[in-house]
């Protein structure tokens, strides 16, 4: 087994390291939030939390950022952390065109202004009319 898997590990393509926030269902899960830790053409690593964690060889639906839908198979499950195969290659390049857009967007999007909208004033009172006791 530990020759096998370090002949798989050799032939992987490199891994892009990102924190990607997705969406995954199945017919056994509900959509749900996943968190990509890493991701290549081919898979992704992710991790889930609240939910059950998916089983191995089950296959899921990824909703991308981007708005992407993907299909793939679960290869490895280690407690809320797994492992994706990708039905269809993905595009890296593209994809990480479109996240940066997306972020793009959302920094413009909002704005902030700071305003003295009230002036708080605390009474004090004339010191001439005050007598000493």
């Amino acid at each position: 087994m530990t020759t096998q898997r370090n002949n798989q590990d050799a032939a992987r393509e490199p891994r892009e390291r990102r924190l990607i926030r997705a969406k995954m269902c199945s017919d056994r899960l509900p959509a749900h939030d996943i968190l990509i830790r890493n991701i290549s053409r081919q898979g992704l690593s992710a991790t889930s939390r609240g939910v059950l964690p998916p089983m191995v060889d089950e296959q899921v639906s990824l909703r991308l950022p981007d708005g992407q839908v993907i299909g793939g198979a679960i290869r490895w499950v280690d407690g809320q952390v797994f492992g994706v195969l990708l039905q269809s290659a993905l595009n890296l390049p593209a994809f990480f065109d479109a996240l940066q857009r997306l972020k793009q967007n959302a920094d413009t999007g909002a704005t902030f202004e700071i305003k003295s909208m009230h002036r708080v004033t605390t009474w004090r009172p004339d010191e001439s009319a005050l007598r000493r006791v």
